[in-house]
């Protein structure tokens, strides 16, 4: 073992020589030398599974809780993130969205992905490439909104996805819970309160997680009555102080 251990220390050095002849920065070529593959406490601030793990066709299981950071944050970075393709990509999108195709990509096929984060995806325009991308590419297996209930100290709703990395078929069906805000015990809630609905019936413009029977009701009434934005009036909306926390 500290045989292959020295070799592996050589190769890495030897890269390290090629990167930095190939113009890389000394810090980052130092970084990827340094990188024991062998210490299993090791951890970096950059990540390829091929380097660090051997993985070329993905994980089994990726689990998270990706940061909560607010688009106005990431404004340097949204150019990067619109030419790296991601499929979810909106202007005004939220950090977190992005995770989630990143860990789909992560992901082997049939794996498992399981993520807690701000549920606002699931309604908001920004999330509708999100929803898009989640209905066509996974198969749902739970799905967990905590509307007002508070995971964390933070004021964030929170949700939690599971799914499968697959196509779903037209008649699968995922099981979901709503927690209302003053259950004392979630988890015991969400598993005795677990109800399932079919995956095509989530609608790209907002997810509802309802019952076949409200579903019904609110297809005939989209499909009867008159949208607000189809009536001729003007809305308009407050002033805006700019000052979030206010």
């Amino acid at each position: 073992k500290k045989r292959i251990e020295k070799k592996a220390q050589d190769i890495r050095n030897k890269i390290k020589d090629i990167l930095i002849k190939s113009n890389w920065s000394y810090g980052d070529a130092e970084k990827i030398a340094n990188f024991n593959i062998f210490d299993q406490t090791a951890k970096a601030d950059w990540f390829d599974p091929i380097w660090m793990f051997g993985l070329d066709d993905g994980f089994d299981i990726v689990i998270g809780n990706p940061p909560y950071v607010r688009q106005e944050k990431i404004k340097p970075i949204k150019t990067l993130l619109k030419k790296q393709g991601y499929k979810v990509f909106s202007s005004t999108a939220d950090l977190y969205v992005y995770f989630y195709e990143k860990g789909y990509n992560l992901l082997k096929d049939n794996g498992v992905f399981c993520y807690i984060t701000s549920n606002k995806w699931m309604r908001a325009k920004y999330g509708e490439n999100l929803r898009k991308f989640l209905k066509k590419n996974t198969t749902l297996l739970k799905l967990v909104d905590f509307g007002g209930y508070r995971v964390f100290a933070q004021t964030v709703d929170t949700c939690i996805v599971e799914f499968l990395k697959e196509k779903p078929n037209k008649e699968h069906e995922f099981l979901y819970a709503i927690v209302p805000s003053d259950i004392e015990n979630p988890i015991a809630y969400i598993k005795e309160n677990l109800k399932s609905m079919k995956q095509q019936k989530l609608s790209d413009n907002a997810w509802t997680l309802a019952e076949e029977k409200v579903l019904a009701l609110k297809e005939k009434i989209e499909r009867i009555g008159k949208p607000l934005k189809d009536w001729n009036v003007k809305i308009y909306r407050g002033i805006l102080t700019g000052y979030n926390k206010a």
